[in-house]
């Protein structure tokens, strides 16, 4: 496999450079790491060849020189992060949208493959949603009713039945039931619609259709997204607010770490086994915060707010790095401070939680810290 890095110099290139060559996916033949200043540096261990170069994505030519060897693995991290972006919208036009649009135009079996699994997939559900209304008043106006109401009629069914499903499932299925269920919920929906424009023989077969599918709600089920290979799921849980998992990694030293969503993100919160810190991440050094912002010595009476708290792993490091420090916690989700608790050993610092969006929190709060 030949592998092309767009942005190998950054840190999330250097990460998966390092990995790639520590566990590739496939058997790895050649490496391509590309930054536009400073040519990257090749990961350590790397036993095939590596190529580090420089070059401008905003440069369509070199793009195509960069993608004409057909490497088999292009990952794409070039990019003006958003303070940047935001002080020089140019420049970040430039990069983040322009030179996103060179490598895909520099790959048009990709963007061609794309389109056309995007239509296999799309285009008879949306065929048969379009010809759902035309079909209905046909039938309408065949038992004898009026061309110009049944159509006033299925407009107005299909704008109240639009705006009763967005609100019900976004405020109240799927915080009250979650995502799996809202999903058996809405299908059966749609299968005793079926039922009742069918014709009779086929009414009783619709009906139980429907009773199946909404019977899988309550069925036993196994995660909604299965832990990787070396992982544990520990717990899981469809907040009212968003879909969490504990992990833990048995490895040495074991981890336990909060992923949130998609779980994209390497970690929210973090906790490694007999440490107080998170092996380097983020989260240790913010610590250093309170040393930096004075005479380097640790301030008397450190009052601190963790914003998005969740576990309370910045909690754990300053109990450590900041012994009788005061965190005050604050997050939106109070099944994430939850599953912390149960969860995330060890001590952490004392302080107050607030259960409430951050913005808000600091819109209304007078304290200081």
């Amino acid at each position: 496999m030949k592998a092309l890095i767009l942005g190998g110099g950054g840190m999330l290139g250097r990460k998966l450079a390092e990995s790639l060559v520590a566990d590739p996916i496939a058997p790895l033949e050649r490496l391509t790491l590309v930054d536009a200043f400073v040519a990257p540096t090749p990961p350590a261990g790397a036993t095939m060849p590596v190529d580090c170069v420089t070059a401008d994505i905003t440069d369509p030519a070199a793009v195509r020189a960069l993608i004409e060897p057909r490497p088999d693995l292009v990952v794409h991290l070039a990019a003006v992060v958003s303070g940047e972006a935001e002080i020089d919208l140019e420049k970040g036009y430039a990069i983040n949208l322009d030179g996103t649009r060179n490598v895909l135009d520099a790959m048009p079996s990709m963007v061609l493959g794309s389109l056309a699994a995007t239509i296999a997939l799309f285009a008879p559900a949306m065929v048969a949603l379009g010809a759902l209304s035309p079909l209905l008043v046909t039938g309408v106006v065949r038992g004898g009713g009026d061309v110009g109401r049944a159509s006033g009629a299925m407009a107005a069914a299909g704008t109240l039945g639009s705006l009763v499903g967005t609100f019900a499932a976004t405020h109240w299925l799927v915080p009250m039931t979650g995502c799996r269920a809202t999903l058996a919920i809405a299908g059966a929906c749609l299968v005793a619609a079926g039922a009742v424009v069918a014709v009779p023989r086929a009414r009783r077969f619709a009906a139980a259709a429907a009773l199946v599918v909404a019977g899988t709600a309550a069925a036993t089920h196994g995660p909604l997204r299965a832990p990787a290979a070396d992982e544990r799921l520990v717990a899981e849980v469809e907040s009212r607010v968003q879909y969490l998992q504990v992990l833990r990694t048995e490895m040495s030293p074991a981890r336990t770490r909060l992923a949130i969503n998609e779980g994209l993100d390497s970690f929210h919160s973090l906790a490694i086994d007999g440490s107080c810190f998170t092996g380097g991440a983020y989260y240790d050094w913010h610590a250093l915060a309170p040393l930096l912002a004075g005479d380097g010595r640790r301030p008397e009476g450190l009052r601190a707010l963790s914003i998005g708290d969740a576990a309370g792993t910045l909690r754990r490091v300053y109990a450590a790095v900041h012994p009788g420090a005061q965190v005050d916690a604050v997050d939106v989700d109070v099944d994430a401070m939850r599953l912390g608790d149960e969860h995330f050993g060890g001590a952490k610092a004392d302080g107050r939680r607030f259960v409430v969006d951050g913005r808000v929190f600091l819109a209304r709060s007078s304290d200081r810290w």
